[in-house]
């Protein structure tokens, strides 16, 4: 992939990609509240260590918007995007393998923190195109955090 120049429109199949990135890795930070009842029979939690498993994937995002954000001014983006995104990879295959809930901790926790790809990428997408198209594509790529509240919700009511 070539790298777009400062006064370059991005192609529409970045843009649909950085749309969907945004949207599939936004949406990691709620996909585990449907199935809350099932990791609690699966694991036999009480309301309390259940309630924990939400709190700490919200946790690591809080943390990566403190750290790992700024890092997006000293570290090419291309290299932090392409770092949290396989960190998010490991982290829901770290998830789905949990055979206990410390594990299951961390990677909820890992999975809050690689969600905070979305700001690395939705600066990209600001800083990579010409001003007229910037509002334009910036919208498209916002429109990629919407896509994730429809997801979530369609997932919600599929395990009801």
């Amino acid at each position: 992939m070539t790298k777009p120049k400062q006064n370059q429109s991005l192609s529409r199949f970045i843009l649909l990609l950085m749309t969907t990135a945004i949207a599939a890795t936004a949406a990691n930070l709620y996909y585990n509240q449907p199935i809350l009842p099932l990791i609690a029979n699966e694991f036999n939690l009480t309301d309390s260590q259940l309630g924990s498993i939400p709190a700490l994937t919200q946790i690591g995002y809080a943390f990566a918007l403190l750290f790992i954000s700024p890092l997006g001014d000293s570290i090419a983006r291309r290299h932090l995007i392409t770092i949290l995104s396989c960190l998010l990879v490991l982290a829901c295959s770290a998830a789905m393998l949990a055979p206990n809930l410390p594990l299951l901790l961390i990677s909820v926790f890992l999975i809050g923190v690689s969600a905070n790809n979305n700001s690395a990428i939705n600066t990209l997408c600001s800083i990579a195109c010409i001003e007229r198209a910037k509002r334009c594509h910036v919208r498209h790529i916002n429109d990629g955090l919407n896509y994730r509240y429809i997801t979530f919700k369609n997932i919600k009511w599929v395990c009801r």
